[in-house]
Formats: C-alpha cells, structure tokens, sequence
C-alpha cells in the first residue's frame, strides 16, 4: 500500500521539511516554508551500515509503558517517593534513587485548569537534598508552586500544591528534581518522568482524534563498567535499551517523545527495510502545538530536555528506530549511532488521512507568537563559557550563585537574548516558567513554527562563538518571582551554568521570596 505520509511530504504545498527540528524551530503566518525534502530521503552511509551489521532485527520485547496519575474531579493527587531501588538496563543491573520504586515513573495526566497536589517524600540514599521541577509548565514559581530554589532535606517532604492556568497549552511535559549540585546524579540514576497536559489532539489537531497515543520516556544512565562510557551513556526508551512496538500498515499513531535523561542527546530516525528515512508529521515542540500544518521530519533533533510529537504511519515492512550521531564538538560527550526499536510487528486497525486545516487553537496560538515577535522592549546577551579543563561552567563569567538575581524583568515585557557559545562543545539554553520563540541560529534566520522552552547552542567553530536569538516572552503574571535559566546539560548546571531571574511587576518593587537558611526545607509541609 502506498504510504499516505510519504505521499504527503512529495504533494503538500508549503510542506515543510526539517532535518534538525529543534535547531531550527519556530512558521508563522507570513513566513516563507522550508521547501519540501525529497520525495524518499535515504539513510546516512552510517545508518545502513549499522543496519547491515546487524542483519535483519528480530522483534524486541514490546515496550512497556509507565502507568499514569490522572487528575480527576480538575485535581491531580500524586505521592512520589524518592529512594534507592534495583533495575535492570540493558541487561546490567543496577541500584540507584528512583520514584515510586521505578526506572520510568508514573506519567502525570491534568488537563488546563487543574490543581496540582503532589507531595514528593525525599528518601534517596546519598543524604542529598531534593525537590521537582515540572518541566516546561507555565505556572507560579513561587512556593508551594514550581520552586526550585527551595530544596527538601533528606529524609523530609514537601507537598507541592497550585493551579495550572485554563490557558496553558497542551502537549508533552516532563518532571525531575533539581538540587543545584545534585541534579546531574538524581536524574541519571532515574529520577525523571513525563507529563501529559490533555487536549493536544481535541483542541488544536481535531482531525488527528482517536489515533493511538504512545508515550515514550528517552534516558541515558552510566554503563555498568565505567571505562565503556568512551562509548556513549546507555540510551533507552521507556527503560528498555530494545524493544518492538506494534503499529499495522497504514495505522496512524501519535508518538510522544522526552528526553528525559541528563546529558545525552537523542538524534530520532525511522528507517524502513529498504535503508530510507521514514516521514514523521510534527504536532508540538517542547508541549507547544506547531503553528503551521504539514510539518515533516526525517529527524527529531532532541537535546537534553526537549520534547517532540508526532504522527507515524505504519509500513508494509518493520520500521528501525535509532538514534543517530550527534557531534557534540571537540570537547563534547560521545553521542554515537544506536538502534533502540523496531515497529511494526503487530497491532490493528486502519485509519484514512484526514485534511490537515489549521485549527481556530492554531490560528490564535500564531497571532499570539506574532504579537510577541512585535513586542520586544529589551535586548541583553549572555555568553556561555567554560575552562580548559571543562569541569567549571559560566555565564557571562560567572559561575552560579544562589544569593544573587542576576537578571530583573518587569512584566509585561518581551525581550530578546542572545545567547553566545564560545566552548568547544554544545549546550542546551532553557529557561523555567515561560517559552521563547528561535528567530536566529549562526546569522541564518529560523523558520518559525512554534514557541519551544529549549534551544540547542552550537559549539563554537575554530575560536568562533556560536550565536542563537531567542524572544522571550514575559508578559504573564503567573510567572511573577524567583526562577532560573540555565544549560540542561546537567553537568554543566551543576557545574555552574545556571543564573537567577527575577520578574516582577512592573511599576513595583521587586522582591524575592522568603525561604529558609540555604532554600532548605527541613521539616513536613503542610
């Protein structure tokens, strides 16, 4: 049968055709396309290869997916418990901090315009301090909200409680702790899980209603033997370093992908039996609906926090599913070639492509973006360094200091930043409570499909910095007080490239919010 997807991405007028999603995000009304990709892209000499070596894939296990959380009643009531547990990886086993006892815990479901109550008991095993962060979400930064300046001492808890806005967007999000200093360790041993705000489908893509929706969980952990880290960190999905996962010919599915590890970058390909990239139609970035319809990928460029959603069509033949190269730069971290899957080795049913229309939820999520990128009041710059040794990390030469605010913003505002990279590997830019729009990588102008919370910064080429421009905006008041921005490489945050924002009010004075000694919480909230 020929693939309605593919067929698609020859045909569809201002298709647009991206290798590097996330390097080159964010198109608006008014803003030319990417012209159409060819008609069948052939996998990387590397790819086929890989493949070849490995000869024709036996189906894995078939993936497992967490269990989930759901809010009910426009209340979500959660208990998550951080402390040491066994897991297998890969065939090693290990023993490290987890939540709920679980490699990849439980996915967390609310809708906009639910109540968050979580409260997160802090048992892990090193005596660290903890807390979590809801990644991506726009709400208060302000305690018992989304804080993550306040930490909870080991062997206390915290019960985090507030609203999410009825505006909030709809789309994959993902939680994990982050203790400056301890961020790194929690995550990669498997502190980290997903998050599902409802309405993706029903209130921006109505047309896409009824597809069967995967959740899919990407970590890295360190090797059992250390000396294979030379190698590249283990890379999963949903805790499985391979598995098989059932889609029919011609069946249509909404695949939701996290990187929720702390350090490794995922490069997604599907390639088919014949070594050609398989099409995927982008629905979100990092949980905000694209703007445009007809977006295809043949990669899903997924640094360090970033998310990605997408429709797949099911072939006549099984799918690979790898994880392609990443160059991280000359001092960056190995990021090789693995398959992690294969689909396409069962399930059921068969759906017609329907029209692709923009949504009234799109139009209006479009002339939002458009009102921001024509209200920037303010420009700064912030430069992303660190030493020759690379254990030390800055911004703008200074390395973290949780005593100090190094940037006030009143609200409203937009403004836009420039975020120059003169290291000899990449990092990741992301900024906690609110989303940007990518308007510029190196000088060379990004087509604007969406607002993300995470951009990729590329290393700096022969004493040359990179240069992305973000606009950022700052105009809701939920997102009033103290939070962070930071590199979402973990090393490098806990490392030091990390600094305090403070928004305030406009016309007001700004204050930061009272906690105790050091941020640390040390007894039971209530």
């Amino acid at each position: 049968m020929r693939s309605l997807l593919r067929t698609r991405l020859r045909t569809a007028a201002g298709a647009a055709f991206l290798v590097a999603a996330a390097c080159a995000p964010p198109v608006s009304p008014g803003v030319p396309a990417p012209s159409p990709g060819p008609a069948r892209p052939v996998a990387s000499r590397a790819l086929t290869d890989l493949i070849a070596r490995r000869g024709v894939l036996p189906p894995g296990p078939p993936l497992p997916y967490p269990d989930s959380i759901v809010s009910s009643n426009g209340v979500l009531n959660a208990r998550l418990v951080a402390a040491p547990g066994p897991y297998s990886l890969g065939g090693a086993s290990f023993y490290d901090n987890l939540y709920n006892g679980a490699y990849v815990p439980p996915t967390l479901v609310v809708s906009p315009g639910d109540q968050i109550a979580l409260t997160l008991v802090n048992q892990v095993n090193t005596g660290q301090p903890s807390n979590l962060h809801y990644h991506g979400l726009n709400v208060t930064p302000l305690a018992p909200g989304d804080d993550v300046l306040l930490h909870i001492a080991n062997g206390d808890s915290f019960s985090y409680s507030f609203p999410v806005p009825a505006w909030h967007r709809s789309g994959l999000y993902w939680y994990h702790p982050h203790p400056h200093g301890y961020s790194e360790p929690q995550v990669l041993g498997g502190m980290s899980g997903a998050l599902v705000m409802r309405g993706l489908l029903e209130t921006y893509f109505p047309q896409w209603t009824g597809v069967r929706e995967r959740v899919m969980v990407l970590k890295d952990h360190v090797p059992a033997n250390p000396a294979d880290s030379a190698g590249g960190k283990i890379k999963s999905i949903n805790g499985q370093t391979y598995s098989s996962i059932p889609i029919a010919p011609g069946e249509f599915q909404l695949w939701r992908f996290a990187n929720a590890g702390a350090d490794a970058y995922y490069n997604i390909r599907l390639v088919d039996g014949d070594g050609h990239l398989v099409p995927m139609l982008v629905l979100a970035r990092d949980g905000n609906p694209v703007v445009v319809n007809n977006l295809y990928a043949d990669s899903l460029f997924l640094p360090p926090s970033s998310r990605a959603e997408v429709i797949v069509e099911g072939g006549g033949t099984p799918y690979y599913i790898l994880s392609d190269t990443v160059d991280t730069g000359p001092a960056g971290d190995p990021n090789p070639t693995v398959v992690l899957a294969t689909a396409g080795t069962g399930g059921q049913g068969w759906m017609p492509a329907p029209t692709m229309p923009i949504s009234p939820a799109q139009q209006a999520l479009a002339d939002t973006m458009m009102s921001v990128l024509n209200g920037v009041n303010n420009q700064r710059t912030f430069v992303f360094s660190e030493n020759a040794a690379g254990d030390s990390f800055y911004i703008n030469n200074a390395m973290y200091n949780p005593d100090s605010v190094a940037t006030y913003v009143p609200v409203p505002s937009v403004e836009e930043w420039t975020l120059v990279n003169t290291s000899g590997e990449v990092h990741v830019f992301h900024i906690h409570q609110t989303d940007f729009i990518v308007t510029e990588i190196n000088g060379v102008k990004q087509p604007l499909t969406g607002f993300v919370d995470t951009v990729n910064m590329p290393y700096a080429v022969n004493g040359v910095p990179s240069t992305v421009k973000v606009v950022i905006n700052f105009r809701e008041s939920i997102s009033i007080g103290e939070f962070v921005y930071h590199c979402h490489i973990l090393e490098h945050e806990d490392g030091g490239m990390m600094q305090n924002i403070l928004l305030y009010a406009a016309g007001t004075t700004p204050v930061r919010q009272a906690r105790p000694p050091g941020g640390m919480h040390g007894g039971a909230h209530h």
